[in-house]
């Protein structure tokens, strides 16, 4: 199957910085976003920092099964929280981390926090992740009452807090033509 690839970010109308940083690395077989966390200090440089060990951690010991990628991914969020001491000791940098790794015809995709993958196949959209939200995890436990509006975004899993992430890993299979 023949890839082609291309990344593209925009500020959109509402924020003075954007935060959103990706990989396209058709060497490495790897694309991406991760997204700064904007209630955090450094959520720019949080992002940059993941795709830059994310690259790194890849280039040296890639990952080829869900197990392996889970792991690297932690690696990386051990990077984000050595850089987030140092801007930010007391509170810590987060950002999201989407990524997956092409091999043939599958896709192995991580993911933390709440940038989607989707997949566009013979006309239909769906959507790969789901995200890592307070009203999401509400939802999962059946009860949405007391859920105010600033909880409904808040996210319960990120790259960079002290806490090391659970990371989704999923397998899909390819098709031609897929987007």
């Amino acid at each position: 199957m023949h890839l082609l690839s291309a990344a593209l970010t925009d500020i959109g109308r509402h924020r003075r910085q954007n935060q959103d940083r990706f990989i396209c690395h058709d060497g490495l077989g790897l694309y991406g976003v991760a997204d700064g966390i904007g209630g955090l200090p450094g959520g720019a440089e949080a992002a940059e920092q993941t795709i830059l060990a994310l690259v790194e951690e890849m280039a040296h010991s890639p990952a080829r099964d869900p197990a392996a990628f889970a792991q690297l991914v932690q690696r990386v969020n051990s990077a984000v929280i050595t850089l987030g001491r140092s801007l930010s000791p007391g509170v810590g940098i987060g950002t999201t981390l989407t990524c997956g790794i092409m091999q043939e015809q599958t896709c192995l995709l991580a993911h933390v926090g709440d940038s989607r993958c989707h997949l566009w196949r013979a006309g239909q959209l769906s959507t790969l992740t789901e995200d890592h939200s307070v009203e999401n995890e509400m939802r999962r436990q059946g009860d949405l009452s007391g859920l105010s509006a600033q909880q409904r975004g808040a996210l319960t899993r990120c790259i960079g807090q002290p806490d090391p992430p659970m990371v989704d890993v999923s397998r899909h299979q390819l098709q031609a033509g897929d987007r």
